[in-house]
């Protein structure tokens, strides 16, 4: 499921994924945002561990979601 979220996230062109993208992920169409929430949180948490190697942040936005940042170190060794 983490690597549905990485790939979710690398198609937007801000690297953000909102919610309700979150719910599609999960086919969640008539369940609670709470637990879209809570999934979310649990596979994001999951996320960061894999992604702390790459420096690499997800970070989330208050009610809107998650977005992925990058450090310096990240983008640099990437060119």
């Amino acid at each position: 499921m983490s690597l549905l979220y990485f790939r979710a996230f690398i198609r937007n062109s801000d690297f953000s994924l909102s919610y309700g993208q979150i719910a599609e992920i999960h086919q969640a169409g008539k369940v609670e945002n709470s637990v879209v929430k809570t999934r979310a949180y649990q596979i994001i948490k999951q996320l960061k561990v894999s992604l702390k190697e790459l420096d690499v942040e997800v970070k989330s936005i208050r009610e809107v979601g998650y977005q992925l940042h990058f450090s310096e170190a990240s983008v640099s060794s990437s060119k």
